[in-house]
């Protein structure tokens, strides 16, 4: 995101302040492999393409997901509010205050592909899988971590509140009046007015990325991750749409190796595991030819659930 007062100088002081944070909320390490829980028709939208589809964070299957971490900043900046600041920075925070209260998420940029550390998962499921039929991809990125890095695809754990949380935004209050400050010092801008609304902007916009971080703690048996990625004016041509029940949602493809000899970038995939249905066995060849189809190891990928398929309609 540009901006009209904000130097080079401020951008560096800022990015190592968010590269500070990142670090502490990513330090987890990744020695074991992820699950990606979908319905058929996407099982073999992602084999077939090479592709994981990222969503738009506006458009995961809760919204409110995102609203939750836009509450928790709100309640940081109304806590802010009520003691004593000076003139300037009240003039900020009130300004954040109406940006969130009117917040855009659709226009964040920010792309997510959900995981879960939980393989075989009831819940899971039931909650992406469809009402039958679903698979369980497990994939190892353990090796490629830090290749994604620096491809902008952030793999990151979810934080589901407690102290990390807690440091997190008090850091953030501290430092947004610290830079601020520093800017009314420095006269960025020709007015208090026209600083007060560039920095608000810039800041809550590099701040937005950290949202799919956290989570409600009523979601903290899913133990998800997530691979976090912001849309860069290059990727515009490669969006794909879908449509629910109730709304067109864009997504991003994303891979994750070069292409093979056959134009293919084959995806980290071990394992896909045929949830409850009452034909596993079938579904489980159909998984392996799949998978064999597009260069993917053996059968013994595929396997099935042993949780028992139950039908409550």
């Amino acid at each position: 995101m540009k901006a009209k007062f904000i130097l080079d100088e401020d951008m560096d002081k800022y990015g190592e302040f968010f590269a500070h944070h990142y670090r502490g909320l990513t330090s987890t390490k990744l020695d074991f492999p992820l699950y990606h829980y979908t319905t058929g028709d996407n099982l073999i939208k992602i084999i077939e393409s090479g592709h994981l589809w990222a969503t738009q964070i506006a458009f995961l299957n809760d919204s409110k997901e995102l609203l939750y971490a836009i509450e928790l900043f709100q309640q940081a900046i109304d806590e802010r509010r009520y003691t004593s600041v000076n003139e300037e920075f009240a003039q900020l925070l009130s300004k954040m205050d109406e940006i969130l209260v009117n917040s855009s998420p659709e226009t964040s940029g920010v792309y997510v592909i959900c995981f879960s550390k939980c393989r075989n998962d009831l819940s899971q499921w039931r909650a992406y899988g469809g009402s039958e039929g679903g698979y369980a991809i497990e994939f190892n990125f353990s090796d490629i971590r830090d290749k994604l890095v620096k491809e902008g695809k952030q793999l990151v754990p979810v934080t589901y509140e407690g102290d990390n949380i807690t440091v997190f935004l008090a850091d953030v209050i501290k430092f947004t009046e610290k830079f601020f400050m520093d800017g009314v010092a420095a006269k960025r801008a020709p007015s208090l007015e026209e600083w007060v609304e560039d920095f608000s902007q810039f800041w809550l916009w590099h701040l937005s990325f950290f949202a799919p971080f956290f989570k409600s703690p009523a979601f903290k048996d899913e133990e998800e991750w997530r691979l976090i990625y912001r849309l860069a004016n290059e990727d515009i041509p490669r969006m794909g749409f879908s449509q629910s029940r109730s709304m067109l949602r864009s997504h991003l493809p994303l891979s994750f190796s070069p292409p093979n000899g056959n134009g293919y970038s084959p995806l980290p995939i071990t394992e896909v595991m045929v949830g409850p249905t009452n034909y596993k066995r079938h579904s489980q060849v159909g998984v392996g030819d799949l998978l064999r189809s597009n260069g993917y190891g053996t059968e013994d990928m595929a396997t099935v659930t042993d949780i028992p398929f139950r039908n409550d309609r």
